[in-house]
């Protein structure tokens, strides 16, 4: 999507909030805490929404990712139609955003 604002992949972390925290010597009650949660087709498309929900996130922290297989009715050439599998990425973590002081 021309124009889309995607949360830097690099800034998408699996450590805890306070162990980021205290990496950075910063307080945790510095920042507010926002839950973002995603799906999508690809890493991008995650990217993409968590750039839509995290806006002016310093870091999106306790990243968790799952990836599934879900049915999806396709059409075929042929006189029957089969059932073909699609993956599906569901993604989540916490956004921390600085406090306005």
């Amino acid at each position: 999507m021309a124009g889309a604002k995607h949360f830097p992949l690099e800034k998408i972390l699996t450590v805890r909030a306070k162990d980021y925290c205290d990496s950075m010597d910063k307080n945790l009650a510095e920042y507010k805490m926002v839950g973002v949660h995603a799906q999508g087709y690809d890493i991008q498309a995650i990217a993409e929404i968590f750039g839509n929900q995290a806006s002016g996130a310093e870091v999106i922290v306790d990243y968790q990712f799952m990836c599934h297989n879900v049915p999806v009715k396709a059409d075929t050439p042929t006189i029957e139609r089969r059932v073909v599998e699609q993956e599906i990425m569901i993604a989540s973590g916490t956004a921390l955003i600085p406090e306005k002081e």
